[in-house]
């Protein structure tokens, strides 16, 4: 145990979503989590943040007891490799025995950045690693709640883990290092990357800026959804609504301190903000109350998030576990059966001689406005493709 993208174009731009989808989160930054409360946050292949309720309907479900002799204590609550298994793939009805051995990192992490992290070998369905919810019979005192990671298998200190409020999985093999200084440019890493500079965030602000307006005063910024739309596909000027719909994690990395979004939670929700002005002034590099807390150049404000996921000194937006972007109908294929054929000839045929204005139908593929013997030269480009 150790502590710790033409639709040609568009298509390849596809098949390099291949080498990101399905990967875990890296290690980051020590990280500050949200609050000593629930909701437990789950971050491997998937993004889950786990109520109260949940928890106890599963405890229900699978419950565990370990009566501890030394101390007479009673524990209650789950095993924590059943909590893995809801993210560590695409099922979370499962555990994959298959990837634990292979390997990678279960870190548990407390409200007080304390954390353990054990190699997924260990957890595998280990029913000896527990995550309590009760302490005999009744919820855990303030010191340890909501959570604590006990096991008749360890010894004093060390792997018990104190008011867990997050569990990561992560990969051993580290992607993109978050910057260590809090300065633009903003790098943004998914199917594309970029480092967005103060320029281009004040130019999206001029355009499609928003305000929120709290205790602190006015903040002025752009919706997070609008940085992801610069790297979740192949066209920057869009965000990509299928995808987020089929669900990806969006960590958002400051030097110091990160936060793993659900791309459900982030799409189109203007009450996300990412502010680089506060009443009109560029942000100060820290928290003029709390030194401690940095927010220049970029920080995370709005009533769609709470305390913890309220990261200041953004430098770092990554894209975990983008799905692939299905390919774009490519326009030769115009009986839509996935492959350049005589089907396609035939569908030219049909519309022969007829003219219109350039591109007026699928069929005019040169765009030359008639249907002719040049519609089926540009067929035969492509002749037995198929997508």
């Amino acid at each position: 145990m150790r502590r710790q993208g033409t639709s040609v174009k568009r298509a390849l731009c596809a098949l390099l979503l291949l080498t990101i989808s399905g990967v875990f989160l890296v290690p980051g930054p020590a990280v500050s989590a949200a609050t000593q409360d629930w909701p437990l946050q789950l971050i491997g292949a998937a993004t889950v943040d786990m109520t109260q309720a949940e928890y106890e309907s599963l405890a229900s479900s699978y419950p565990f007891i370990w009566d501890d002799n030394a101390t007479g204590s009673l524990w209650e609550g789950v095993a924590l490799w059943r909590l893995v298994a809801l993210v560590d793939d695409g099922d979370n009805t499962t555990f994959s025995d298959a990837m634990a051995s292979a390997g990678y990192n279960v870190r548990v992490i407390a409200a007080d950045d304390y954390s353990y992290t054990f190699p997924s070998q260990e957890v595998a369905r280990n029913d000896n690693l527990i995550l309590a919810n009760e302490l005999d019979g009744a919820p855990l005192p303030a010191e340890k709640y909501p959570l604590k990671l006990v096991s008749p298998d360890f010894e004093v200190g060390g792997p018990s883990v104190s008011q867990v409020v997050r569990i990561e999985l992560q990969s051993t093999t580290p992607t993109h290092p978050v910057p260590d200084v809090a300065e633009w440019p903003i790098q943004l890493y998914g199917a594309l990357s970029d480092n967005l500079t103060q320029v281009e965030f004040e130019a999206g602000v001029s355009s499609d800026g928003l305000t929120c307006t709290d205790n602190t005063g006015t903040w002025a910024g752009l919706a997070l959804w609008r940085l992801v739309a610069l790297v979740d596909d192949d066209d920057p000027a869009t965000f990509n609504s299928a995808l987020a719909a089929d669900g990806y994690s969006i960590k958002v990395s400051a030097p110091d301190y990160y936060y793993v979004f659900d791309s459900t939670t982030v799409a189109g929700n203007d009450d996300i903000i990412a502010a680089n002005t506060l009443d009109g002034q560029p942000l100060p590099l820290t928290d003029p109350t709390k030194p401690s807390k940095l927010w220049h150049p970029v920080k995370l404000v709005g009533s769609g998030l709470h305390s913890g996921d309220r990261v200041g000194g953004v430098v770092m937006i990554e894209l975990l576990n983008l799905p692939e972007s299905p390919p774009e109908e490519p326009e030769w294929d115009l009986n839509g059966d996935h492959v350049c054929n005589i089907g396609d000839v035939v569908r030219v045929g049909l519309h022969w001689g007829e003219a219109g204005d350039s591109g007026w139908i699928a069929e005019d593929l040169n765009r030359d406005g008639i249907i002719n013997i040049g519609d089926v030269v540009v067929v035969g480009l492509y002749w037995g493709q198929t997508w």
